[in-house]
């Protein structure tokens, strides 16, 4: 009786353990939260395409911040007043493209870091009769706005700056504001510039404002983990904004339209056509390809006037034939132009008689040497003979070789292939050419060096009508940098020399035979794996439907982002070799399906992907996937990849296009690390060599990382630095070496940062001109000298301070009045504030520096050239340029090899500022001996830290009541 009931016992268990198992099995898995997007019909942004898929700028941001949220979106379409009021209610929990007013931070909470700036554009339609600027024409105008827009009250701000009157007109959508402008029912439309229309003209653009995500009031649940998602995407990649904008608006009409005014259009309806001169057979620039002409500079040429209306006629000659100076004059045409001049050839040769237009095209200089070329003491560099305006650079970068001057490219090449020079440098697209020719391959490598670009531009006889040049100067910025690289790449990357039948069978004797082999051995898999899936498919069919779309990229076959990260982790943990992580992707590959389609685009992604699929399947512990569009990544032992490293994976690929693949290398070394960073440094590795064609693979260096992040750290901190008046004004003294009395002082800059302490202004500078944010401390520099010379004016020891003028500030809008209305507003007289500008700026862009400094100078203000004597003075300069006093830069004195020369030179100096009636101070004077040369030489005015290093305000403004 007890062993029945202990069996009885044990079945009711495991009934009960079983039913368990089988509810617990069919509980729903727990889901990712999913958010509600409102937008609005912005084309371009965040639309729904066919596919059903939502795509567009907004549409990979939101992408992107789920990768670290693990979101899932809702998007509700609707107009902009319904979103922000749904947005209110809680019917929707997010908007993407918001700006901030202080209305909004009433009703909504904004994410901490913004998603991009926003224009506003006004359009017309393309035959309207307004043009670019043109306020004349606006006046009066019915005007078409989206309801409650924020560029509504740009546009009314705009409007009484300039005086418009107009007529407005609202609208509920985006696209009826547009409808409206087509149907004539408004003369113009005011948007912003996220949406992406066609068939309008830009009559103009301002006012890039900051755009934010936005949620209701107190929605921490969602705000908390956006700015935490955000802060990670700009810590790994804190240029993640400009690559999408890159990506998505460089090709918008307000990016790649020219703006012409009224003027302009005017000029190119009457022109007949422009001769421009071309030097002709040079390769790849320009040529003769079967009595067609080609080249570089040819399609650009034919791009430009389709994008200008201008009729260009070009006209070839030869180098040898006549310099390109005489060319122009022959014309006899006053608006005749010549295509392909070097800045430097400019400022070299033709400066003082013509007009050069902005840089259409910068090429990289590299250098061509023999294989395992030695130098020593005495080595000879083959240059062309129109290499002229760069053998200072030459010079300065090789000061011990000699030149020999060659006809062309290919006679440099001859020459370090025979063994008459060392090397030979050149701009990389030419050298790209050449160097494909039989035997120099084998026999030359390619070195990169540190020459600055040659900047190709066009030039105009100086009496050339001005319009022409500025309608050439906004031709050249609507070129976007996809249309330049198309154009260079089909001229590099694609021109190749035409070998024979027999030559190209040898020379890849070896990849032939691979690509046999690869073909038996995927046609074998795939045999075996066509008759094993016909076995197993009526069984298997759903596993292995949901397998694919849970773990395969459909269209390469290959892993996911999210199999591969998940799988990458296994193989790390399990291993103790040492890995890599290789991020790939196609270099140009939008050319690919601009020129192709983009069904040729996705047969090279399936190529690519079953290479990869290969390469895994016969190597151990190698993982692949596809990360989006073009981008791949490869985990493989570090050993595989040096033995593998140099397989060309694209080079059999059935497309005349020559194809390139880019590279960035991670070397594994934390392997706690997640395999999401190690793939960002990877990627980052990869996009410090874009628009390179040289070297196609970078190893990721944790260097440049801290770089970028500090540099992103400026930028970000800066507004704040100069609100909180962290930025700490310091004065260095100026004095009197005869009387040994201060006769004023120069403003200067430290940064004393609550976390990273004092920053050096040889730090934070640089990056604030580099991105165009100076004149933000400029003007806090210059606010704060003012209130100084106002409390040393109050305490009756007043000596004029300088302040530093930036290059920037010579483009902003009346200089010259906002500098003397900041000495009124303290009750300063303007010869009290004196202007430092360095000689640097001095020397470009002469025509405007100029007139503004003379403007200036009418003002009563007093100029000083800053840095006289460090990089490009010229008596020539001293002549023309508008200048009160010199600040000579004491590093004449520096040179350990002729200090004789050196002093000779000072004096000389010093002498002639006196003929010529010009002050002088000497800058960085820092020993006795010097100051007793200075005074030998009768050089009365000093600065440095001989006498004092720059102080603070207390102690400067006690310095100048001892002094008094």
């Amino acid at each position: 009786m007890k062993q029945r009931g202990m069996n009885k016992l044990f079945v009711f268990i495991i009934i009960i353990t079983f039913g368990i198992s089988l509810f617990s099995l069919l509980q729903p898995t727990s889901a990712n939260h999913t958010i509600k997007v409102g937008y609005i019909d912005y084309p371009g942004f965040l639309e729904k395409s066919s596919s059903g898929q939502y795509v567009g700028y907004g549409a990979k941001y939101l992408e992107e911040v789920s990768q670290y949220t693990n979101w899932d979106y809702e998007f509700v379409l609707d107009s902009w007043d319904n979103c922000l009021e749904k947005l209110k209610t809680g019917e929707i929990d997010l908007l993407c493209t918001a700006q901030y007013t202080d209305e909004r931070t009433q009703y909504y909470d904004y994410s901490q870091y913004s998603i991009g700036d926003e224009y506003t554009i006004v359009y017309t339609r393309e035959d309207e009769n307004i043009y670019y600027q043109d306020y004349e024409a606006m006046n009066h105008c019915k005007i078409g706005f989206l309801s409650s827009s924020y560029q509504n009250g740009v546009w009314e701000k705009y409007a009484k700056e300039h005086s418009i009157e107009y007529k407005s007109q609202y609208y509920t959508t985006e696209t009826d504001v547009l409808n409206a402008l087509y149907n004539k029912d408004v003369d113009m439309v005011v948007v912003g510039g996220l949406a992406l229309h066609e068939n309008v003209k830009v009559i103009d653009k301002f006012n890039a404002e900051p755009y934010y995500f936005i949620t209701a009031k107190n929605r921490q649940d969602i705000m908390e983990p956006l700015n935490d998602a955000l802060s990670q995407i700009y810590n790994r990649n804190p240029y993640f904004n400009a690559y999408l904008y890159e990506e998505f608006y460089s090709t918008s009409a307000y990016s790649t339209q020219p703006l012409f005014t009224r003027n302009e259009v005017e000029y190119i309806k009457n022109v007949q056509s422009i001769p421009v001169g071309i030097e002709d057979e040079l390769y790849p620039f320009s040529y003769d390809d079967d009595q067609q002409r080609k080249g570089i500079f040819i399609e650009l040429l034919e791009k430009m006037s389709e994008k200008s209306g201008l009729s260009f006629k070009p006209n070839y000659y030869l180098e040898k034939e006549k310099n390109k100076a005489t060319f122009i004059e022959q014309l006899q045409n006053k608006d005749a132009l010549f295509m392909g001049v070097t800045k430097d050839e400019y400022s070299f040769h033709m400066k003082s008689q013509y007009h050069i237009s902005k840089s259409f095209l910068d090429v990289n200089q590299v250098m061509i040497a023999r294989k395992n070329e030695v130098f020593d003491n005495q080595y000879t560099i083959a240059l062309t003979k129109n290499h002229t305006g760069y053998e200072s650079q030459v010079y300065s970068k090789y000061p011990d070789a000699k030149v020999l001057y060659c006809e062309n490219m290919n006679a440099c090449l001859k020459a370090v292939y025979s063994g008459q020079a060392n090397m030979t440098i050149g701009d990389a697209y030419s050298v790209k050419y050449y160097i494909q020719k039989l035997g120099f391959e084998d026999t030359l490598d390619i070195y990169n060096i540190l020459l600055e670009p040659i900047q190709l531009c066009f030039v105009g006889q100086l009496d050339n009508n001005p319009v022409l040049m500025n309608i050439i100067d906004k031709t050249i910025d609507s070129l976007s940098n996809k249309e330049i690289e198309r154009i260079v790449q089909t001229y590099t990357v694609g021109l190749k020399y035409e070998y024979s039948l027999l030559d190209t069978i040898y020379q890849n004797r070896t990849s032939i035979t691979f690509v046999a082999l690869v073909i038996i051995i995927i046609l074998v898999i795939i045999g075996q794996s066509i008759k094993k899936r016909t076995e197993l498919f009526m069984q298997k069919r759903e596993t292995e439907i949901l397998r694919e779309k849970a773990e395969l990229d459909r269209l390469t076959g290959i892993y996911n982002q999210s199999t591969f990260y998940e799988k990458a982790r296994e193989i790390l943990n399990q291993n103790e070799e040492d890995f890599c992580l290789i991020y790939m992707n196609i270099n140009r590959f939008q050319v690919i399906n601009d020129l192709y389609g983009i069904e040729e685009g996705d047969r090279l992604l399936a190529y690519i992907g079953k290479y990869l699929k290969d390469y895994m399947n016969n190597h151990s512990h190698t993982l692949v996937c596809r990360l989006t569009t073009d981008h791949f990544l490869i985990l493989t032992t570090q050993s595989e990849y040096k033995k593998n490293k140099k397989i060309d994976i694209l080079k059999d690929y059935p497309l005349d296009f020559n194809s390139a693949l880019r590279f960035g290398i991670y070397f594994i070394e934390d392997k706690s690390l997640s395999v999401h960073i190690m793939a960002d440094r990877a990627a980052m590795a990869a996009k410090s060599i874009k628009n390179r064609y040289i070297n196609q693979a970078e190893v990721y260096n944790e260097e440049q990382r801290q770089i970028i992040l500090q540099e992103q750290m400026i930028m970000d901190e800066i507004q704040t630095a100069i609100l909180q008046e962290d930025i700490l004004i310091y004065v260095q003294p100026k004095y009197d070496i005869e009387n040994n009395m201060i006769i004023g002082g120069e403003a200067l800059v430290r940064w004393l940062h609550p976390k990273h302490g004092l920053i050096s202004p040889s730090v934070f500078i640089p990056v604030l001109e580099k991105n165009g944010l100076i004149t933000q401390l400029d003007d806090f520099v210059w606010e704060k000298t003012c209130q100084l010379l106002r409390e040393l004016k109050n305490m009756h020891c007043l000596l004029p301070i300088s302040i530093n003028i930036s290059r920037l500030n010579f483009y902003r809008n009346h200089l010259p009045l906002l500098l003397l209305d900041l000495v009124h507003k303290y009750e300063l007289q303007p010869q009290d504030l004196h202007l430092e500008i360095t000689e640097s700026v001095y020397s470009k862009d002469t025509e405007v520096i100029y007139s503004v400094i003379e403007e200036l100078q009418q003002l009563g203000f007093v100029i000083l050239m800053d840095d006289f004597g460090s990089g490009y003075s010229s008596l020539s300069m001293l002549k023309d340029a508008p200048v009160d006093i010199i600040k000579l830069d004491m590093g004449f004195l520096s040179l350990k090899d002729d200090m004789k020369r050196s002093y000779a030179i000072i004096e000389a100096i010093v002498n002639l500022s006196y003929t010529l009636d010009l002050s002088l101070i000497v800058e960085g004077v820092e020993t006795k001996e010097q100051v007793a040369f200075l005074q030998k030489i009768h050089a009365q005015y000093a600065q440095g830290y001989y006498f004092s290093k720059p102080v603070p305000v207390k102690d400067y403004i006690n310095l100048c009541l001892e002094n008094h």
